[in-house]
């Protein structure tokens, strides 16, 4: 690998296992030490959570948002709004319904005085995603009864259905 020290990677491959995407580095064309990884899938993508350490800012907790055909959708962002210490071992959660592309970012943060406890932190990529579709009928068109369907079996279910499905 071209940078010097430890570096995240990703490959995407399809059903089969045949590459799609050859491996290619998270944040490239740095000299920071990168590891600890977690992977979220996103609306129309994948986003990357990742620890880098430099001998200048020390330990830090990073994101970066992927679409699904490996293309970085915005700038590397340190995730901590506030930095006191070292901030490592991310991991990363897709909140499903919320509107916009929100995850859920928690990580381990060095304590002044000594020893780390967790934090965590919602943030938004700044690539929309696609609104959820209205609220409507049932699939079906809206015409299920929920309960006594009866079949040229016999009954299937509800409070007086018996359940069994079998014919007498």
């Amino acid at each position: 690998h071209q940078a010097p020290g430890w570096q995240v990677y990703f490959t995407i491959t399809n059903a089969t296992g045949q590459v799609v995407v050859p491996e290619t580095p998270v944040l490239p064309g740095t000299t920071f030490l990168q590891s600890q990884p977690r992977v979220t899938p996103t609306c129309d993508g994948f986003a990357v959570t990742f620890t880098t350490n430099s001998a200048s800012e020390g330990l830090n907790v990073m994101a970066r948002p992927f679409n699904g055909d490996g293309i970085l959708l915005n700038d590397a962002s340190v995730v901590p709004e506030i930095v006191n210490g070292a901030q490592r071992g991310a991991t990363i959660t897709s909140i499903p319904g919320a509107p916009g592309n929100h995850s859920l970012v928690t990580w381990e943060g060095e304590i002044p005085g000594g020893g780390f406890d967790i934090r965590g932190r919602r943030i938004t990529f700044a690539f929309p995603c696609p609104a959820p579709p209205p609220p409507g009928p049932p699939p079906g068109g809206g015409n299920e009864t929920g309960g006594n369907e009866t079949t040229s079996e016999g009954p299937t279910g509800g409070p007086h259905g018996g359940g069994s499905g079998g014919t007498t």
